[in-house]
């Protein structure tokens, strides 16, 4: 798989699994399957955000997948009223939640 090299000599995958999957409870509880088959078959990039709501599905694939965290790139986003927000305080206060 095609990489970009970072400016601080890291190397991450130009392609990246999103985690969007729907938001009822079928499409969420099956998140987990096929992210972990993801990471198996090879992906080492995964996108999500917190209004996926796929977060703990994708922290369960990777720890379940054996593959050190240092060989994945995860990507999120913030919710996009924190983004709208003047506030930094809220930015700060709205992302270890997102992480």
């Amino acid at each position: 798989m095609q990489s970009l090299q970072l400016n601080n000599g890291a190397s991450m995958p130009c392609i990246a699994l999103g985690s969007w999957v729907g938001t009822g409870p079928e499409e969420q509880a099956r998140a987990f399957s096929w992210l972990l088959t993801a990471l198996k078959a090879g992906y080492r990039h995964i996108d999500t955000a917190a209004l996926y709501g796929t977060e703990g599905a994708v922290g369960e694939a990777v720890k379940q997948s054996g593959i050190p965290r240092k060989d994945l790139y995860v990507t999120t986003k913030l919710p996009w009223v924190t983004l709208l927000s003047d506030s930094r305080g809220e930015m700060k206060s709205t992302a270890p939640s997102s992480i």
